[in-house]
């Protein structure tokens, strides 16, 4: 248990020391790399584009987009955990008084699980995006429909022995026949559009995303270093004793 504790406390020291901030640094470069026109109407000229040439393919572009920010949350989510698991590791043993510090440790505690279940939500970007996609592109193709006819046939044999009456036998065959007709789907001129529409949007939504993952690492860096010697020491008893582990807080 204590070594699992140490990794635990190594690990929240790197995120609250350094990753935090390097973190911010990343994504403000990732967000200028991936997201680069300059405006919506850009997107849409883009995406019609795009729609146009290919309209029964994936949009690459918010595919790509929609796992970057699935990876980038799914990161962001383990350091704020890892953080928050140092803050609570560093809660003194629980005290009838001088609990100031232990009160600070708490609500940045709390503040960093609020944006790590903020940023969890974000996991989900590329499926959902892909569904919705996917139930506007079914008004568009042509659908199918399979039509089964049955036939009843009878054959009859005669087997004849020596001395026997003649014995027959009827024997019943179906055949069954599968038709496959196509009705092409007269989707209006407006359904395309909305795919089309859909994809700026989920590029809109993935480039907020990203912004809001990178503004949560400027926040927790912010209020973890303005409260640093509170956090790591929230009673100011550095070199006084061994702390406990959490049992009130």
């Amino acid at each position: 248990m204590e070594e699992l504790r140490a990794q635990a406390m190594r690990t929240g020291e790197e995120v609250v020391h350094r990753q935090l901030a390097e973190r911010a640094v990343q994504l403000t470069q990732t967000i200028a790399h991936a997201f680069t026109h300059a405006s919506l109407n850009h997107v849409q000229a883009d995406f019609e584009d795009a729609f146009q040439k290919q309209p029964n393919h994936t949009n690459d572009k918010v595919a790509e987009l929609a796992n970057l920010v699935r990876e980038e949350a799914a990161v962001a989510a383990e350091h704020f955990r890892a953080a928050e698991m140092w803050i609570h590791l560093n809660v003194p043993v629980a005290s009838d008084g001088n609990n100031f510090g232990v009160d600070v440790q708490m609500h940045v505690a709390t503040e960093l699980a609020k944006k790590r279940e903020a940023i969890l939500a974000m996991v989900k970007s590329a499926d959902s995006y892909h569904w919705a996609r996917a139930e506007a592109l079914m008004k568009l193709w042509p659908s199918s429909a399979k039509e089964c006819e049955a036939d009843q046939t009878a054959e009859s044999t005669t087997k004849r022995e020596a001395g026997k009456d003649e014995e027959k036998t009827t024997v019943n065959k179906v055949v069954t026949r599968q038709k496959t007709s196509s009705k092409e789907a007269s989707a209006p001129a407006d359904y395309k559009k909305y795919v089309v529409s859909l994809d700026v949007k989920w590029y809109h939504t993935l480039y907020t995303q990203l912004v809001e993952v990178r503004d949560a690492y400027v926040k927790a860096e912010d209020v973890v270093r303005k409260n640093a010697v509170r956090l790591a020491d929230p009673r100011g008893e550095a070199g006084q004793g061994s702390r406990g582990v959490m049992t009130m807080y």
